[in-house]
């Protein structure tokens, strides 16, 4: 990822998957309801993203994490307020191409700068901004999946144990090269997982309360 031409340290997306979308329904005497999306945008970010704090009962078996990688498939859609004839949406003009601008900037510079305490926090200040950059978006929808990755090392093939926590066999060993342990805190090299994994949701509204 790049910012004012310069290249973030840490944070990257790949190019090539991500689709614009677009979903519009008419009802008679209601009008246009549209919603704009951004789907498929993979993103990846090494350090900056923590997990801890939550609450924990008998059930609970996920480990805090204060440093990790941090990865999810961006599916981001914002709905825009109800427009009563085709005339209001082409009298819009290039309202739509430009939040779609909006919204794709700051989910990416979101993402990339903010020290995230959790998805849900981070994916919350993204709606916030969207909202407060575009009057026209009555809500702001993320869904994004966790994308984990492991070091790959003699702790490389995951087998799980329970939802969220996962026992390591030896599989791949990197000790070869240059005596690289690549497990905890020396890892180096990281592997995309297929364990069962999280799905994060949200949907936050605009708020239409007068204020006092």
């Amino acid at each position: 990822m790049s910012f004012d031409g310069k290249p973030h340290p840490h944070s990257f997306y790949r190019d090539g998957s991500e689709t614009r979308n677009a979903h519009a329904t008419f009802k008679q005497d209601a009008g246009l309801s549209i919603t704009s999306k951004i789907a498929g945008l993979l993103v990846l970010k090494s350090t900056g993203s923590a997990f801890y704090g939550f609450h924990r009962d008998e059930f609970t078996s996920l480990p805090e994490v204060w440093d990790r990688i941090l990865s999810t498939e961006v599916d981001a859609s914002w709905e825009w307020k109800t427009y009563k004839t085709i005339d209001e949406v082409k009298s819009a003009g290039d309202l739509f191409d430009k939040s779609w601008d909006t919204a794709r900037t700051i989910t990416m510079k979101t993402f990339a700068e903010d020290d995230s305490a959790s998805v849900q926090a981070t994916m919350y200040k993204m709606s916030e901004q969207i909202i407060a950059a575009v009057p026209e978006v009555e809500a702001v929808v993320y869904s994004l999946p966790n994308k984990h990755y492991f070091e790959i090392s003699t702790s490389c093939f995951a087998v799980p144990n329970s939802l969220n926590a996962f026992t390591n066999e030896s599989l791949v060993d990197m000790e070869w090269h240059k005596g690289l342990k690549n497990t905890g805190k020396d890892a180096e090299v990281y592997a995309p997982q297929s364990n069962p994994n999280g799905l994060i949701k949200s949907r936050v509204v605009r708020d239409s309360k007068p204020k006092i």
